[in-house]
């Protein structure tokens, strides 16, 4: 793991103070909307399985 070649890490992990209090809220809402999604596309898939 040589996080320190790349560059574009750095600086995300110089300012852990917005993230910290930014990434909680919308982490949480992604979280929550691939969940969704992916329940959605299990019960499609099983309907689509069982009824047809």
């Amino acid at each position: 793991m040589a996080y320190d070649d790349l560059p574009t890490h750095k600086p995300k992990r110089e300012k852990p103070k917005r993230k910290g209090k930014r990434t909680p809220g919308r982490a949480l809402l992604v979280f929550i909307l691939i969940d969704a999604m992916t329940a959605l596309g299990v019960v499609i898939y099983l309907l689509a399985t069982r009824g047809g």
